[in-house]
């Protein structure tokens, strides 16, 4: 086997040698198998030729220039061949040029597809992190969402069991009411006469007048222990101004009260009266409302007690009442119920309620008083 291009030929000529290979283009080392037969052929020819020659050129009558022409046909056969080498030799270079291009170009395709394989999976696997990330990111929504419902149905159970409580209480009272509404028996087949229902009615409110009347009666003349009441609202009160007892003060605090209630009044401004029918009878209802006046037991305190410490600053400051200090509130007193309407009146607005009954015929009219009731409905009168 031969190297291409090998400088070791004995009988190439100089003057038609090839161009020499430079570096940059002397081809690869690459073994020409044909090429180093053909070479080993024709050396062993020339080698036979030049053998037989030299032992056998006289014999068979060939001659030096015969022998020079074979020698200028073999050099002329190898420089073409030589030059036909060297043309292949260059095209063998381009086309290992271009082949070499073209390596080039497949590792570059190569490498940009390897780098678009890595971008691509770069590209999956961020787009399987955003997804992983999304989904996180929507657990913990969905997480946050039923922990946040769970607080507010807990919060809610909290408010809402008393509130269905109270509902089925109510509910249950509703029930039950209408259960015994149920079972009352409405005696509608009663008969009476609707003249003497409304009869009965309105003497009813007479009644009911003629005893407010006559309560308001002895509330102004202080009858009944309403000078009573009259005077200890008036102590207690005077009490709490000046430091104090009326009576220790040498003040009478009936005598005042009188006076209170000698200025008083009172008017009766409306009433009603209704009713029903039962077996027993009629069963009336009536209201009477009316105003009450007096002077207020407040204002008379206040002005007594100014009317004292202009007569003496000094009123009632020591350990104990003087006999002067006592005179002086007497004269005060005796001034307040000289000067009538110097005290400011205080007009008290309220009503009282009376049961009665009577047979359906309108007879046996009855008023049942209730004391507690008028007490409770006079008592700001008194301011008690």
């Amino acid at each position: 086997m031969a190297w291409k291009f090998s400088r070791s030929e004995p009988d190439i000529d100089p003057f038609n040698a090839p161009d020499p290979v430079m570096p940059t283009d002397e081809p690869s080392f690459e073994m020409d198998v044909d090429d180093g037969a053909e070479r080993l052929r024709r050396h062993e020819e020339e080698r036979g030729l030049r053998t037989w020659t030299s032992a056998h050129g006289r014999h068979k009558g060939i001659s030096g220039a015969h022998l020079a022409n074979s020698r200028a046909e073999s050099h002329q056969a190898q420089a073409a061949e030589l030059f036909g080498e060297t043309d292949h030799a260059e095209d063998s270079w381009r086309a290992r040029a271009a082949e070499q291009a073209k390596r080039s170009a497949r590792t570059a395709r190569s490498s940009r597809a390897k780098h678009d394989r890595h971008a691509w999976h770069r590209r999956f696997a961020a787009q399987a992190t955003e997804g992983t990330e999304g989904a996180r990111r929507s657990a913990m929504r969905r997480l946050r969402t039923a922990v946040a419902l769970a607080v507010f149905l807990g919060i809610l159970s909290v408010f809402l069991a008393p509130l269905l409580s109270m509902c089925s209480s109510v509910l249950d009272d509703v029930l039950t009411t209408r259960e015994d509404v149920g079972n009352i028996d409405f005696e509608f087949d009663i008969e009476y006469d609707p003249s003497i229902y409304s009869q009965v009615c309105d003497d009813f409110e007479e009644l009911a007048i003629t005893a407010t009347e006559d309560r308001l009666s002895q509330i102004a003349a202080g009858e009944g222990g309403y000078l009573e009441r009259v005077s200890a609202a008036f102590s207690s009160t005077f009490e709490a101004c000046a430091g104090v007892t009326a009576e220790e003060a040498g003040v009478d605090a009936q005598e005042v009260a009188s006076w209170m209630l000698a200025h008083s009044s009172y008017t009766l401004e409306d009433s009603t009266s209704y009713g029903s029918a039962t077996q027993e009878g009629f069963e009336i209802t009536s209201s009477v409302y009316f105003d009450f006046s007096m002077p207020d037991v407040d204002n008379v305190v206040s002005d007594l007690w100014l009317d004292m410490q202009h007569r003496d600053p000094a009123i009632f400051t020591g350990d104990s009442v003087s006999d002067e200090e006592r005179a002086t509130a007497q004269a005060a007193v005796a001034a307040l119920i000289a000067q009538d309407g110097r005290a400011q009146m205080d007009e008290t607005y309220t009503y009282m309620h009376y049961a009665g009954t009577s047979t359906l015929e309108g007879e046996e009219l009855e008023l049942t008083f209730d004391e507690d009731a008028w007490d409770d409905s006079t008592r700001w009168i008194f301011d008690a």
